[in-house]
């Protein structure tokens, strides 16, 4: 496994992540339903993020990683802030957050993806 930069290549293992989302855990795939709707314009909008660009008001710059298994699944999806200057991200979301895909959870890849930073 490794921690990728998402990219266009990986939009079917996208769809993939974000379906495993919808049907098991509802509340969280609401984050990824832009990447559903128009893949091309949110895999820019990762990367406009991660150098500081375009950012909606209350966001950081943000850097965005995938895990990725051998096969090309997308285990689940890493965000390193560069920083948190505002008062939600310090109390509450800190400088790293991270989700596994439900089907993937309680087998240790949360671990590692987070020592693989």
């Amino acid at each position: 496994m490794e921690l990728v930069k998402p990219s266009l290549d990986l939009e079917s293992a996208f769809a993939d992540f974000y379906d495993d989302f919808a049907q098991k855990d509802v509340e969280n795939a609401e984050y990824y339903s832009p990447g559903k709707k128009d893949f091309p314009s949110y895999v820019q909008r990762l990367s406009d993020e991660a150098k500081g660009i375009n950012l909606p008001e209350g966001y950081v710059p943000c850097s965005h990683f995938w895990l990725v298994n051998d096969e090309s699944v997308i285990m689940g999806a890493i965000r390193v802030r560069h920083n948190i200057d505002n008062e939600f991200l310090t109390l509450e979301a800190g400088h790293i957050g991270y989700d596994i895909a439900p089907s993937r959870r309680k087998k240790g890849h949360g671990k590692l993806c987070s020592n693989s930073l």
